[in-house]
């Protein structure tokens, strides 16, 4: 489920019924970069057959607010990833990741590590052009090898890309 809200601030609910029972009630979070928000409703169609999104806005703050709902059945959203290095100082490098889909409010993260162990980990990737490329700017110290380190990029908890620091 995607909800796209624009001119102000949403708090964006989806509760989830099966049959006439409500399974749960949750919170759809919105990027304030993108305006989009995403669910991923596991189960839909056998534990949950019914789900309905409510977007509330404040008048006060949003004199003309508009929404969007849309939903996709099947297929996970997939990301093309690279480690690029910039070419003018050759200590900074960019992790890139392009998304299958639009993922929302969700940011893939980046971990970073040192021959094979986690040196860093949670490096959130910042969203551009709307959610359609998303980055993350590295300086590698000079006393550091590029070649000793490897990075991974994780979306809701799993890798969808690594790789090394390699020209």
């Amino acid at each position: 489920v995607w909800v796209e809200c624009r001119g102000g601030e949403a708090d964006v609910r989806i509760a989830l019924f099966r049959g006439e029972e409500v399974v749960s009630v949750g919170s759809i979070p919105i990027s304030p970069e993108t305006g989009v928000g995403r669910a991923v409703l596991r189960g839909f169609g056998s534990e949950v057959d019914r789900a309905v999104v409510m977007p509330s806005f404040s008048s006060k703050r949003s004199p003309r607010p508009s929404y969007r709902v849309s939903y996709r059945f099947g297929g996970e959203i997939s990301f093309e990833t690279a480690a690029i290095p910039n070419p003018l100082h050759p200590r900074y490098w960019e992790i890139v990741a392009v998304p299958s889909a639009n993922p929302g409010s969700d940011h893939p993260s980046v971990s970073i590590l040192l021959n094979g162990r986690v040196l860093e980990e949670g490096l959130r990737m910042r969203a551009f052009r709307g959610g359609k490329l998303f980055a993350l700017g590295l300086f590698l110290p000079p006393d550091l090898d590029p070649r000793s380190l490897s990075w991974r990029v994780y979306f809701l908890g799993e890798v969808v890309g690594e790789g090394r620091f390699e020209r």
